[in-house]
């Protein structure tokens, strides 16, 4: 029988940087391994039973790692207590941990989009989405696994309105297998249709003056840009130009790629939509925009995506 190999998650809760990602980790590995424990005993109880010695080891590699789980849960909490409170803030109305509420299919789509719709909020929350989606088993795509477990953590917002079966595991399989079908025919077309919309709306009134004074423009690597540095800055994590360039391939949409390039008159970045070369930008003008966003960002201003 399959027992926590405390080792092991030892080692790859060492992989994680981010403390809060950490702490949801942990926690969620410790609620799977009280429920597994607690089947075993049902188990146990109902005559379904394994030999004494067996059960015996078991039981104590499950304790050892529970217990070893509640202490580390206990001193991330008390290393973190204002990231905490600070995400806890910031995150979606009946959420403790996501900004925004997750959609994996059409059904869920057409149930949750109205109440963000009506918030005022539905640009950057398909923009969300997008930046944490990542290829998964198969021909399938998933949420990247920070993204599942704090979905695991925040279900009973999901089960407050009647999705799922009422077990928050359930999370972490329809979060880890969503269609590519449901990408690109409703995430990914909705964000561009509502762009085409916002633009719209926006070139009816004045440009927002911090940004016009900028000058950010629209080319493709400025606007990976823009979700790298903003969602780093809300993050609490660095925002040098290195640390920006380097987590680039992190934000790119599900059809973009880049490329680090030596270019004609320098290093840059090469972009392509669908593996097809369409723009490339010098490292040069990539550092001057970073700087421009970085102001904005330090003075308290918000970066929408470039006109």
């Amino acid at each position: 029988m399959h027992t926590p190999d405390l080792y092991k998650f030892k080692s790859s809760l060492k992989q994680i940087e981010d403390p809060l990602e950490k702490l949801d980790y942990v926690i969620v590995n410790a609620m799977e391994a009280s429920n597994e424990l607690g089947q075993i005993e049902a188990q146990q109880d109902w005559g379904i039973q394994i030999p004494e010695e067996e059960y015996e080891k078991i039981y104590f590699d499950y304790c050892e790692f529970i217990d070893w789980c509640k202490e580390e849960i206990s001193c991330l909490e008390d290393n973190y207590p204002l990231k905490i409170e600070n995400r806890k803030k910031a995150a979606w109305q009946g959420h403790e941990i996501l900004e925004f509420p997750l959609v994996w299919n059409h059904e869920i789509y057409n149930l949750i989009e109205p109440e963000v719709k009506k918030a005022g909020k539905k640009m950057e929350w398909l923009e969300w989405l997008l930046i944490r989606i990542e290829e998964g088993p198969g021909e399938y795509w998933k949420f990247e696994d920070h993204v599942c477990n704090a979905a695991y953590l925040d279900y009973d917002y999901y089960m407050n309105r009647n999705i799922g079966q009422g077990d928050p595991e359930e999370m972490l399989h329809v979060t880890g297998l969503i269609k590519s079908k449901f990408i690109e025919e409703r995430l990914y077309l909705a964000k561009e249709i509502w762009s085409l919309k916002s633009k719209s709306r926006i070139n009816k009134k004045k440009k927002q003056t911090s940004v016009k004074k900028k000058e950010i423009s629209d080319h493709p690597v400025n606007i990976l840009a823009i979700r790298t540095i903003t969602d780093r800055f809300e993050r609490g994590q660095k925002i040098s130009f290195k640390e920006i360039k380097n987590h680039l391939k992190d934000y790119t949409l599900p059809r973009e790629t880049i490329e680090f390039a030596e270019l004609d008159k320098g290093p840059g970045v090469k972009y392509y939509i669908d593996k097809i070369f369409q723009k490339p930008m010098y490292d040069s003008s990539l550092r001057k925009n970073v700087s421009k966003m970085t102001q904005i960002l330090k003075q308290g201003g918000k970066l929408p995506l470039p006109e």
